[in-house]
Protein backbone atom coordinates (compact mmCIF):
# COMPACT_ATOMS: atom_id res chain seq x y z
CA UNK A 1 0.00 0.00 0.00
CA UNK A 2 1.24 3.17 -1.01
CA UNK A 3 -1.09 5.13 1.18
CA UNK A 4 -1.48 4.08 4.85
CA UNK A 5 -4.40 5.47 5.59
CA UNK A 6 -5.74 3.98 2.80
CA UNK A 7 -4.60 0.77 3.56
CA UNK A 8 -5.51 1.12 6.98
CA UNK A 9 -9.32 1.44 5.79
CA UNK A 10 -8.62 -1.78 3.34
CA UNK A 11 -7.24 -3.63 6.85
CA UNK A 12 -10.68 -2.64 8.73
CA UNK A 13 -12.68 -3.78 5.41
CA UNK A 14 -11.34 -7.41 5.43
CA UNK A 15 -11.63 -7.38 8.60
CA UNK A 16 -14.93 -6.25 9.32
CA UNK A 17 -15.92 -7.57 6.29
CA UNK A 18 -14.62 -11.15 6.20
CA UNK A 19 -13.63 -11.78 9.47
CA UNK A 20 -9.70 -12.02 7.81
CA UNK A 21 -7.25 -9.96 10.35
CA UNK A 22 -4.20 -8.97 8.80
CA UNK A 23 -1.19 -7.43 10.02
CA UNK A 24 1.54 -4.90 8.40
CA UNK A 25 4.80 -5.67 7.65
CA UNK A 26 8.38 -4.49 6.16
CA UNK A 27 9.17 -6.52 3.11
CA UNK A 28 12.67 -7.30 3.89
CA UNK A 29 14.39 -4.07 5.25
CA UNK A 30 12.71 -2.04 2.40
CA UNK A 31 10.71 1.08 2.95
CA UNK A 32 7.84 -0.50 1.83
CA UNK A 33 5.35 -2.80 4.02
CA UNK A 34 2.74 -5.56 2.93
CA UNK A 35 -0.71 -6.61 4.47
CA UNK A 36 -0.33 -10.19 5.58
CA UNK A 37 -3.53 -11.80 6.22
CA UNK A 38 -4.50 -15.31 7.62
CA UNK A 39 -6.06 -16.71 4.94
CA UNK A 40 -5.60 -19.85 2.03
CA UNK A 41 -3.64 -19.45 -0.93
CA UNK A 42 -6.32 -20.17 -3.23
CA UNK A 43 -8.69 -16.75 -1.15
CA UNK A 44 -5.42 -14.39 -2.07
CA UNK A 45 -6.25 -12.98 -5.88
CA UNK A 46 -9.73 -12.70 -4.23
CA UNK A 47 -8.63 -10.59 -1.79
CA UNK A 48 -6.06 -9.13 -3.51
CA UNK A 49 -9.02 -7.84 -5.93
CA UNK A 50 -10.92 -6.23 -2.73
CA UNK A 51 -7.63 -4.55 -1.98
CA UNK A 52 -7.22 -3.06 -5.05
CA UNK A 53 -10.70 -1.75 -5.63
CA UNK A 54 -11.13 -0.17 -2.21
CA UNK A 55 -7.38 1.20 -2.40
CA UNK A 56 -8.11 2.24 -6.50
CA UNK A 57 -11.77 4.22 -5.26
CA UNK A 58 -11.04 5.75 -2.14
CA UNK A 59 -8.00 7.08 -4.16
CA UNK A 60 -9.50 7.77 -7.33
CA UNK A 61 -12.72 9.52 -5.64
CA UNK A 62 -10.71 11.86 -2.92
CA UNK A 63 -9.05 13.38 -5.89
CA UNK A 64 -11.94 13.93 -7.81
CA UNK A 65 -13.50 15.79 -5.06
CA UNK A 66 -10.38 17.77 -3.67
CA UNK A 67 -9.93 18.61 -7.60
CA UNK A 68 -13.31 20.90 -7.23
CA UNK A 69 -12.69 23.17 -3.51
CA UNK A 70 -15.01 25.65 -5.19
CA UNK A 71 -18.13 23.62 -5.43
CA UNK A 72 -16.97 21.09 -2.97
CA UNK A 73 -15.60 23.02 0.28
CA UNK A 74 -12.74 20.27 0.10
CA UNK A 75 -9.61 21.34 2.32
CA UNK A 76 -6.27 19.11 2.54
CA UNK A 77 -7.82 18.40 6.35
CA UNK A 78 -10.59 16.64 4.66
CA UNK A 79 -9.38 13.95 3.51
CA UNK A 80 -9.27 11.70 6.47
CA UNK A 81 -13.43 12.44 6.93
CA UNK A 82 -14.02 12.09 3.68
CA UNK A 83 -12.15 8.27 3.57
CA UNK A 84 -14.08 7.55 7.39
CA UNK A 85 -17.19 8.66 4.95
CA UNK A 86 -16.51 5.92 2.46
CA UNK A 87 -15.70 3.43 4.98
CA UNK A 88 -18.60 4.04 6.99
CA UNK A 89 -20.63 3.81 3.97
CA UNK A 90 -19.01 0.89 2.25
CA UNK A 91 -19.69 -0.96 5.28
CA UNK A 92 -23.16 -0.05 6.45
CA UNK A 93 -22.06 1.47 9.19
CA UNK A 94 -23.11 5.49 9.34
CA UNK A 95 -22.44 7.31 12.20
CA UNK A 96 -25.33 7.33 14.94
CA UNK A 97 -27.99 9.66 15.26
CA UNK A 98 -26.12 12.81 16.93
CA UNK A 99 -22.41 11.83 17.03
CA UNK A 100 -20.09 14.57 15.41
CA UNK A 101 -19.41 13.84 12.08
CA UNK A 102 -15.39 13.47 11.77
CA UNK A 103 -13.60 16.95 11.67
CA UNK A 104 -11.11 18.50 9.87
CA UNK A 105 -7.58 17.46 10.50
CA UNK A 106 -5.52 20.15 11.77
CA UNK A 107 -3.55 22.07 9.65
CA UNK A 108 0.48 22.89 10.21
CA UNK A 109 0.93 26.84 11.34
CA UNK A 110 3.88 27.99 9.30
CA UNK A 111 4.57 31.37 10.48
CA UNK A 112 2.01 34.21 11.07
CA UNK A 113 0.20 35.19 7.47
CA UNK A 114 -2.16 37.72 6.74
CA UNK A 115 -5.92 37.04 7.74
CA UNK A 116 -8.39 35.79 4.55
CA UNK A 117 -11.69 37.11 4.93
CA UNK A 118 -14.18 34.35 5.76
CA UNK A 119 -15.75 32.24 2.90
CA UNK A 120 -19.34 32.15 2.93
CA UNK A 121 -20.09 29.72 0.74
CA UNK A 122 -22.15 27.02 2.20
CA UNK A 123 -20.52 23.50 0.93
CA UNK A 124 -21.54 19.65 1.95
CA UNK A 125 -19.80 17.70 4.45
CA UNK A 126 -16.92 15.92 3.06
CA UNK A 127 -18.04 12.96 5.54
CA UNK A 128 -21.24 13.06 4.32
CA UNK A 129 -20.48 13.00 0.80
CA UNK A 130 -18.44 10.40 0.96
CA UNK A 131 -20.72 8.32 3.04
CA UNK A 132 -23.36 8.02 -0.13
CA UNK A 133 -20.24 7.03 -2.32
CA UNK A 134 -19.15 4.26 0.52
CA UNK A 135 -22.47 2.54 -0.21
CA UNK A 136 -21.75 2.48 -3.83
CA UNK A 137 -18.76 0.96 -3.66
CA UNK A 138 -20.07 -1.54 -1.50
CA UNK A 139 -22.55 -2.93 -4.38
CA UNK A 140 -19.49 -2.63 -7.03
CA UNK A 141 -20.84 0.34 -8.66
CA UNK A 142 -18.28 0.99 -11.35
CA UNK A 143 -15.93 4.03 -10.68
CA UNK A 144 -17.26 6.17 -13.79
CA UNK A 145 -20.84 5.55 -12.48
CA UNK A 146 -19.84 6.73 -8.74
CA UNK A 147 -17.90 9.52 -9.67
CA UNK A 148 -21.02 10.54 -11.81
CA UNK A 149 -22.84 10.58 -8.59
CA UNK A 150 -20.27 12.34 -6.38
CA UNK A 151 -20.33 15.30 -9.50
CA UNK A 152 -24.35 15.24 -9.08
CA UNK A 153 -24.12 15.39 -5.00
CA UNK A 154 -21.79 18.49 -5.01
CA UNK A 155 -23.13 20.24 -7.93
CA UNK A 156 -20.79 20.81 -9.95
CA UNK A 157 -21.93 18.38 -13.53
CA UNK A 158 -18.70 16.39 -14.25
CA UNK A 159 -16.75 19.60 -14.99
Amino acid sequence: MQEAAIGNFVKWALFEGLKINGVWRTVNGSNSTTLYVGAKEEDLPHLRHIAAVVSERFKSLWEHFSRFPKTTGADPCDEPSFHAGLYDGLMREPRKSGRAAPGRSPKRKRGRAAKKPADTTVCPHAYSVALDLGAQIRINRSLGQITALLDGLVGHGGA
